[in-house]
């Protein structure tokens, strides 16, 4: 019905109104205007108190074709019931209290302004109703942001409490409550982008939770350390909202730098742990493995005591095959050492590169730990290289003994196994 209450006012080249929304107008009669005359009259929303058509006084119910084309003067009153319909700006503040409860779904008209704010208005509405729309909207946003409301039943204010949750500060809790004034339409117009992204993202961001926590905490904080009780909290904020926002920012990024600091100390000591665990996998590996060594030496007391060439022979290639085994262990612990080497490299590159923009004391703490763990990585590998030459000791050991136990054997041995080449090669006429 506002719809069609605001089509009549136009149609009529919106009439100058009084505070009583009284007009009076000389214009062209016509069939539309009669259709809008007759239906908002028996709606109860124009009432004329006198309607002259060709100076002729005539009733609503009298007019006929004719009567179309003349030249008419009506005189009533806008009677606007439930339809909001207001004077001016003043007017709308006046009465319409819902506003400053951030009720956003029942359209309002300005007849001063031609204004209808459920018309295509964002981009060509004045400062003042851009700015009328940016509170609305802005304490739509608080009330859901509000821990809870306290609004008696009758009273035509809201009232929002917040409380704080983020030690650090004696205020517990503040109240704020809404209201819509000239002083606060003709301020520059608020942005409230910040705002309207935490409610956007309350059924996205599982996280959002957080943010809201820090908003309503940087409330408290900025409202209870600028503004004291007899002042009006609401217009405050509205008047130094860039600066609470900029705030709201800093604290939000001090939180976040704080969370994102502890992550990632936890994930350097994290990387820490493991690639020294993996490190002393491989020394745990290797501690029992190495006993292997001086077991194989044992061995050369028996080739020393026994006489027999075959035994002594039996015994070397025992020692040879142990010297081997070990040899290849500790090459496959070299193997492990390289992959270990490569994952710690990949994980730690990742985080140096990150580490610029960490706090320097996490930063020195990351190169330190790399180069700690790429030190303990060399002394493993050196170690591993050693006994992997010291597993052939005993191998050695024993071939040169046996090479001085049967010298004498070992020298007729050759000679025959000469003889037999040279005759071998006599043969084929080499």
């Amino acid at each position: 019905m506002l719809e069609q209450l605001i089509d009549f006012y136009r149609s009529v080249n919106r009439p100058e109104l009084n505070n009583s929304l009284q007009f009076e107008i000389t214009i062209i009669f016509s069939e539309t205007l009669f259709q809008q005359l007759k239906h908002l009259s028996k709606q109860g929303f124009v009432q004329l108190d006198e309607m002259l058509i060709s100076d002729l006084d005539t009733a609503l119910s009298d007019i006929q074709s004719e009567h179309f084309g003349e030249s008419a003067t009506l005189s009533g009153k806008i009677s606007t019931g439930d339809c909001q319909f207001y004077l001016d700006i003043q007017d709308l503040l006046q009465r319409n209290t819902g506003l400053s409860k951030g009720q956003l779904t029942t359209a309002f008209y300005v007849a001063s302004d031609d204004y209808y704010s459920a018309g295509k208005i964002a981009e060509t509405s004045s400062q003042i109703y851009q700015q009328l729309h940016a509170l609305m909207l802005l304490i739509y946003e608080l009330k859901d942001l509000a821990h809870y409301h306290d609004a008696k039943v009758g009273e035509e204010t809201l009232n929002l409490v917040f409380v704080r949750e983020i030690e650090g500060s004696n205020a517990k809790s503040l109240q704020i409550t809404p209201k819509l004034t000239m002083q606060l339409l003709e301020a520059p117009v608020i942005d409230i982008a910040t705002l309207v992204e935490i409610g956007q993202q309350a059924g996205v961001n599982p996280h959002i939770g957080r943010e809201k926590s820090v908003f309503r905490s940087t409330l408290v904080e900025f409202l209870s350390n600028s503004v004291s009780n007899s002042q009006d909290k609401f217009a405050y904020l509205v008047l130094h909202w860039s600066e609470f926002i900029q705030l709201f920012k800093k604290n939000f990024d001090t939180y976040i730098s704080g969370f994102a600091f502890h992550k990632a100390r936890k994930e350097v000591a994290d990387a820490e742990v493991a690639a020294a665990d993996q490190l002393a996998k491989v020394l745990n590996d290797i501690s029992g493995k190495a006993l292997g060594i001086p077991l194989s030496l044992a061995s050369l007391v028996l080739i020393a005591k026994t006489d027999s060439t075959f035994e002594r022979l039996v015994l070397v290639c025992a020692a040879l095959l142990a010297s081997w085994l070990l040899a290849q262990l500790m090459y496959n612990q070299q193997l492990q050492l390289a992959r270990i080497k490569d994952a710690r490299a990949l994980l730690f590159d990742e985080i140096k590169v990150r580490a610029a923009d960490y706090p320097e004391e996490l930063s020195s703490r990351i190169l330190d730990t790399s180069r700690n763990l790429e030190t303990n990585e060399k002394k493993v590998g050196r170690l591993l290289c050693s006994l992997r030459i010291i597993s052939w000791l005993p191998a050695l050991t024993a071939t040169a003994l046996l090479w001085h136990l049967n010298a004498e054997n070992v020298r007729y041995s050759v000679s025959i196994l000469n003889t037999f080449l040279m005759q071998f090669v006599a043969w084929f006429g080499y």
